[in-house]
């Protein structure tokens, strides 16, 4: 009988150890709490765009294709490159007798595609063009060594 109440006192110690701790992970699961946090976006670097061909021997009413490469300068992101824009650079300085007004870009397309990080690629475009105006008016002989500066825009 001895034997029998300390093994009754066993089980139910057992029993009661096993209720409270269930007790507790039950609690530990059905607990609530709240918190914060933030991620943060990155910026990309700037692509650079290069003139690929080479448009020497303007004169009066002629025009000369641009093709371009574009490289991609970021090192973790892909450039989904969908456009170059193509200016004169009016704040360039021109001789005697010529100006940006003697010049004017025809704009054009590209094919868009992608450009690994780091890498370079050769643009498929048409229409580009740089052109010499034709001034049946005056006289454009100050022109004949000038250096036309183009300003690209890559989106």
């Amino acid at each position: 009988m001895k034997h029998t109440k300390r093994r009754i006192a066993i089980i139910g110690s057992s029993a009661a150890a096993v209720l409270l701790g269930s007790g507790i992970a039950v609690a530990y699961w059905t607990s609530t709490g709240s918190g914060s946090g933030a991620a943060t976006v990155g910026t990309a670097a700037n692509a650079t765009v290069t003139q690929t061909s080479n448009n020497s021997g303007l004169y009066p009413g002629a025009s000369s294709p641009l093709t371009f490469s574009v490289t991609n300068n970021d090192t973790k992101a892909t450039l989904h490159l969908t456009s170059i824009n193509v200016a004169l650079d009016t704040t360039a300085v021109y001789p005697a007798g010529c100006s940006v007004a003697d010049f004017s870009v025809t704009p054009g397309t590209i094919t868009a595609t992608d450009i690994a990080p780091g890498a370079t690629v050769n643009v498929t475009s048409t229409g580009y063009a740089v052109n010499m105006t034709n001034n049946p008016t005056s006289n454009q002989d100050g022109c004949k060594t000038a250096s036309v500066p183009l300003l690209f825009t890559a989106n």
